[in-house]
């Protein structure tokens, strides 16, 4: 059984948003969905159903592209690197839609039965990349979006980083 054909029609059937098709790539009793920035983490089909059908209304042209495939026959996995990109025109995570174009990437480490079904999907990616690209939190890799995030939850840590780099100018001049 082709591991890497299993994972590559999973995410042929999210990127055609045909929810049946989906869960049919799924085992019949369930599987591990273990999304690590969200600390979601069920078996349920029923479950994972709602998971795709939210995900499918946040964002209804969702596509996922396949950029590196790790293959492990032993373990029967398949790790992928990916890109997803679409506009969010539907409640997100609880968030009102923003109508504007979500963009991030991640991986996904998916697991295959005997039979062929999905049995595992641990999902990775940096939560501010989706935040970022829809506008709705400033990149903390700018120094504005560095103050921005830690004026308001850490504002001793920002002082103490802000008279730090200027203590480190002063060396440099000196």
């Amino acid at each position: 059984m082709d591991l890497l054909a299993l994972a590559k029609a999973h995410i042929e059937a999210e990127n055609q948003h045909d929810l049946e098709a989906t869960m049919d790539t799924v085992a019949p009793g369930g599987a591990l969905y273990d999304i690590h920035p969200t600390n979601e983490t069920t078996h349920s089909r029923e479950r994972i159903r709602a998971l795709y059908a939210d995900a499918y209304q946040a964002i209804p042209d969702m596509h996922i592209d396949l950029k590196n495939a790790v293959v492990d026959e032993s373990k029967r996995q398949v790790f992928i690197q990916y890109t997803l990109t679409g506009t969010n025109r539907g409640s997100l995570q609880g968030l009102a839609p923003t109508n504007k174009p979500v963009r991030y990437n991640g991986g996904i480490l998916y697991a295959f039965d005997e039979a062929g079904k999905l049995i595992e999907e641990s999902v990775y990616f940096d939560k501010c990349e989706p935040l970022i690209s829809m506008g709705l939190v400033r990149d903390p890799n700018t120094t504005l979006g560095l103050f921005l995030w830690l004026l308001p939850q850490s504002p001793f840590f920002l002082i103490k980083t802000l008279f730090y780099k200027l203590c480190k100018k002063k060396e440099k001049s000196d």
